[in-house]
């Protein structure tokens, strides 16, 4: 992936508006907070950078950011949370209600 060289500063304020957008990294995936983490520590490569700017452009977008979801494992909305929507897997929930239905 060819990718336009950028300063280190511009990363920085990149990540600022990628945490701001997403609720201070509230609603971010593990692996895309992984991904800031990285940029604003100086360690991706070109790939890296290109990847953290498809992130900033999807964050930052006005629909606002949703997290992918994992491959194979379908998402279940099960309630919220102080207005925060939770997501887990049916088969956790499933499991949970087996274990303990009485709960």
């Amino acid at each position: 992936m060819k990718t336009k060289r950028i300063s280190q500063g511009r990363i920085t304020e990149m990540a600022i508006e990628i945490l701001e957008a997403t609720r201070d990294e509230d609603k971010l995936s593990p692996s895309d907070l992984a991904l800031v983490e990285l940029s604003v520590n100086g360690m991706l490569d070109s790939d890296g950078i290109a990847r953290f700017q498809q992130l900033h452009q999807h964050a930052t977008k006005p629909e606002g950011y949703t997290a992918p979801n994992l491959p194979g494992i379908e998402p279940l909305n099960t309630g919220a949370q102080n207005g925060e929507e939770i997501q887990a897997s049916k088969s956790h929930i499933m499991n949970h209600l087996l274990l303990f239905p009485h709960v």
